[in-house]
């Protein structure tokens, strides 16, 4: 069987993402091929199918990729119900979507995969951020896997779309307050959504020759040395950038220039493994650690790396 044309074929058919005009290769992406699925796994396929191009795209492509992120987000509160309005691409405030119930579009939404060169600040303070993964950064944000969760809660049972709004609204940490309303809803709809949930995968532990080789090709520089410098123990995220910095300094690499990018390094590292291996890295506030069955093989690894 043909497999589907996936949003990243999409794009390469149309070369360009751009809302100018009334025929433009955007109304043409969202109405000929994004309103076509109906289906939030479609969607979160997709979504997939960008990150993986996203870490060696281009700038440009980078540029291009996000745009269609910010476009299967908004498709994904569509299918949730609300009544979404998708921003033009350039505005000031840096929102990709206004969602809400037909009459009104009180939450202003702003969906981007986080890269070092983005300035946060540029958006605004009302919106709410939607990540790919976490990050280390000082205002509220919801990841896409949450957000994905809750909205396909919504989908499934009689939620007033008011309250979505009002729940998804921006006060405080988004990912935090939706787990005890995600706990409420399952418990108030369990039958209707027990039908339609996905089987958990059990993750499974690293062999340690697996783990030293996975770290010997498939990680970057900088993606070793921020496991290898946890082995000292936890780090908060300024102190880790500077001794991250201090031996790429030595090997004449280019520096990490934001303690932004760690959180991108850990998002990229869980991507490699994601949903099949142990977490390496665990984050609690601002410092990371090494999961602690591992430090020891780690530790190995550093003396490998003569570090």
């Amino acid at each position: 069987m043909t497999e589907r044309i996936t949003a990243v074929d999409i794009l390469y058919i149309l070369g360009e993402l751009n809302d100018e005009g009334e025929n433009s290769s955007r109304q043409r992406f969202v109405n000929s091929y994004l309103r076509k699925i109906e289906h939030f796994e479609g969607i979160l396929a997709d979504i997939d199918g960008v990150l993986d191009k996203f870490e060696k795209a281009t700038t440009e492509g980078k540029a291009m990729l996000n745009k269609v992120f910010r476009d299967l987000v908004n498709r994904l509160a569509e299918l949730a119900g609300l009544s979404v309005k998708y921003s033009p691409y350039e505005n000031e405030e840096c929102i990709t979507g206004e969602w809400g119930t037909g009459k009104e579009h009180p939450v202003k939404v702003a969906a981007l995969i986080p890269q070092v060169s983005f300035d946060l600040n540029r958006i605004s303070k009302d919106a709410l951020v939607v990540l790919s993964e976490k990050i280390e950064i000082q205002r509220p944000f919801v990841t896409l896997r949450k957000l994905s969760e809750f909205l396909n809660m919504v989908k499934q049972v009689n939620i007033p779309l008011t309250t979505v709004c009002a729940t998804l609204a921006v006060h405080n940490s988004v990912d935090r307050k939706l787990e005890p309303i995600m706990e409420l809803i399952l418990l108030a709809f369990k039958k209707e959504i027990r039908q339609n949930v996905s089987p958990v995968r059990p993750v499974s532990e690293w062999a340690k020759e697996e783990l030293s080789e996975f770290v010997d090709t498939r990680l970057k520089l900088p993606t070793k040395l921020f496991l290898v410098m946890l082995t000292e123990g936890p780090r908060e995220g300024e102190t880790l950038l500077q001794a991250i910095n201090c031996e790429l300094e030595k090997r004449e690499h280019e520096p990490i220039k934001s303690p932004m990018a760690l959180g991108a390094i850990m998002g990229a590292l869980s991507k490699h493994y994601g949903g099949v291996k142990e977490e390496l890295v665990l984050r609690k506030g601002k410092k990371y650690s090494l999961n602690e069955k591992y430090i020891d093989v780690i530790k190995q690894i550093r003396e490998g790396m003569t570090v």
